[in-house]
């Protein structure tokens, strides 16, 4: 009985041995895969901080789009107005130039008829010039 007794107690200290060396191994997997989750958790923390940043940087770069965008669109709102001006001041000076022209045209005209006349007019007094003469 003594043999069997101390043969149970040998595969009970044989089962705690190797209960002791699993736990032990447990633990170490254990404390191993905290440290992994800690390091995990400090990445993660970093990254949320890091696109944080991101985000904040790209909020103020949208910013500034914008007001860009909105600047861009004013200052072609008023080209257009300018543009639309000078199309204005364009036919208005083209029809000035026409009636310019038109004004010359008569001028023309009436100065070849006066000259006309003139050479007319000088022509009957050198007549008379010469008749008187005569």
């Amino acid at each position: 009985r003594l043999a069997y007794a101390q043969t149970e107690v040998e595969q009970l200290n044989l089962v705690q041995s190797e209960l002791k060396t699993e736990k032990e191994s447990l633990e170490q997997a254990l404390a191993e895969s905290e440290r992994s989750l800690e390091e995990m958790i400090s990445t993660n923390e970093a990254l949320t901080q890091e696109l944080a940043e991101q985000e904040e940087t790209l909020s103020a770069e949208l910013g500034e789009v914008r007001e860009k965008l909105a600047d861009a669109v004013e200052t072609l709102g008023v080209l257009r107005g300018e543009k639309e001006a000078l199309l204005a001041e364009k036919e208005a000076t083209t029809a000035a130039l026409a009636e310019s022209e038109r004004n010359l045209e008569e001028m023309i005209s009436t100065n070849e008829a006066l000259t006309e006349t003139l050479e007319d007019t000088q022509g009957q007094l050198t007549q008379l010039e010469e008749d008187a003469a005569a």
